[in-house]
């Protein structure tokens, strides 16, 4: 049965697009209640100032509540402009459904990109499903607050990109989208030079101009138009606040996926030499302490799953498709688990959230009677 489920599933790249959004949707169903929030609601506010005008300064105490460097994650705000004249419910609503269409693309030029470079249906098939059932995959469907899944969209398209100047402007995006993807985004040309085996230099020398761009933009932004202000989080306070919970956060944020890792140890089939090891493995070491010690844990740590798929990309051909498949049967079996700040829990399915009202409701009632 299973057989036939990938065959029916992958005669096209649409169609396996569209079964494992489906899937992730729900997996991890969306929280539709988020886009009926009264309008004076801070997020809401906050995010109407910014499509009507992205280069305002906002009230510190505002920009605060909504994350200390809001006022540089403009791409949201960007797509909002298309949808001026509208409610900031329908804006919002707008710009969530943009990021559905990102994750429909996401999952297509992941699962065409790894059927074109490695010829397997299967393995394709099951990676690009297990990577649905991971946070990376379900905050297309599920984030309609912080939008950052833009930010997993445009690393992945710079990363599969072969235009050089497409790559820096995905990256640009990336950035401006989120500064964790700046911090993150190493992953990018480490896949372009062992995960595709490009040219080290010319990988290189794009990403430090998609980085000078994005870096230049972002002094003009707070120095010349007044945005955001210098952060006072203390890291190591924050790392101690939340060390009871990092093993499990570290564990979740892309599950099995961290089977991938492994090839990091074992030797492959390209020469991978050991300083350029200890520069990944040092990116990567930044990476989980930048996570751990900030609010939203698991949005930063699943950027770790770029770095998975670099290293499956390395190693294709030494991971046999029962490996693929466990590895993405596993995550399936495991909730997606999200932590902010102190509040931390487990995504729920469509119908878990259904019966959990449902009960809630008959409850209620037979009280009253």
């Amino acid at each position: 049965m299973l057989t036939q489920f990938v065959n029916f599933c992958t005669k096209s790249a649409i169609r396996v697009s569209l079964v494992v959004s489906l899937i992730s949707i729900l997996y991890a169903f969306p929280q539709f209640e988020k886009l009926s929030k009264d309008p004076s609601d801070l997020f809401l506010t906050i995010l109407q100032k910014q499509i009507q005008n992205p280069f305002q300064p906002q009230n510190e105490t505002q920009v605060v509540a909504y994350g200390p460097n809001r006022a540089f994650r403009l791409t949201a705000p960007f797509i909002g402009q298309l949808f001026r004249t509208q409610s900031i419910n329908t804006q919002a609503t707008a710009i969530w459904l943009f990021g559905v269409l990102a994750g429909f693309c996401f999952f297509y030029i992941l699962y065409r990109y790894l059927l074109e470079k490695f010829g397997s249906k299967e393995k394709a098939f099951y990676f690009t499903l297990g990577t649905s059932l991971l946070f990376v995959g379900n905050s297309f469907f599920f984030d309609m607050e912080w939008f950052i899944s833009f930010a997993y969209f445009f690393i992945l398209a710079a990363m599969l990109s072969k235009n050089k100047a497409l790559s820096i402007v995905c990256l640009f995006f990336a950035f401006l989208t989120d500064e964790r993807a700046f911090i993150a985004s190493f992953c990018v040309p480490f896949f372009w030079v062992y995960g595709d085996n490009r040219k080290l230099i010319p990988s290189l020398l794009t990403y430090i101009a998609g980085a000078v761009i994005y870096l230049s933009c972002y002094l003009v932004l707070k120095y010349y138009c007044h945005l955001g202000y210098a952060s006072t989080n203390d890291f190591f306070t924050r790392l101690l606040d939340q060390f009871n919970v990092i093993p499990m956060t570290l564990m979740l944020s892309i599950k099995s996926y961290w089977f991938y890792f492994l090839f990091f140890f074992i030797p492959v089939k390209r020469a991978f030499p050991v300083f350029h090891r200890l520069v990944v493995f040092g990116a990567i070491t930044t990476l989980i302490f930048f996570s751990l010690s900030i609010a939203d844990t698991t949005k930063s740590l699943s950027f770790l799953f770029f770095y998975a798929f670099g290293f499956y990309c390395m190693a294709e051909n030494q991971i046999s498709l029962r490996d693929v498949r466990a590895v993405a049967l596993i995550a399936l079996f495991i909730p997606s688990y999200i932590f902010i700040g102190w509040n931390y829990g487990f995504v729920s399915p469509v119908g878990y959230n259904h019966a959990t009202k449902l009960l809630e409701r008959t409850i209620k009632h037979f009280k009253k009677v």
